[in-house]
């Protein structure tokens, strides 16, 4: 199997569904910071045009812990959402190492680094 079909086959593979929002657990280590006006700003958009990005978690216990949107999780919380769309990476090697890792990237990609 290529590399395209890998990386299509664990797209598919991945659970998109909605939880309650309270099941979900922020990572302690994400590094991404975000000013109180962009926290604004995210809040105003999720208002207007609602959480269209899942959020993306992990099993975790009885929960799930957010590798990517934290910040999408705290305004859906901020703004009183019983439940927000996920993407549960489902991969059984995708462990805590890689957890961090990809929160990391994520952050070099979309955000800034603290």
């Amino acid at each position: 199997m290529n590399e395209l079909q890998s990386a299509f086959e664990k797209t598919k593979k991945a659970g998109r569904t909605f939880l309650p929002i309270d099941e979900l657990l922020p990572n302690p280590n994400n590094p991404n910071q975000m000013s109180p006006r962009e926290f604004d700003l995210l809040c105003d958009n999720l208002q207007q045009t609602g959480l269209t990005d899942p959020i993306l978690v992990r099993p975790y216990g009885e929960q799930y812990r957010i590798v990517g949107g934290h910040h999408r999780w705290e305004a859906a919380k901020y703004l009183d959402f019983p439940e927000v769309p996920v993407t549960i990476i489902n991969d059984p090697d995708f462990d805590d190492e890689m957890e961090n890792f990809q929160m990391v990237r994520m952050n070099v990609i979309h955000g800034k680094m603290d």
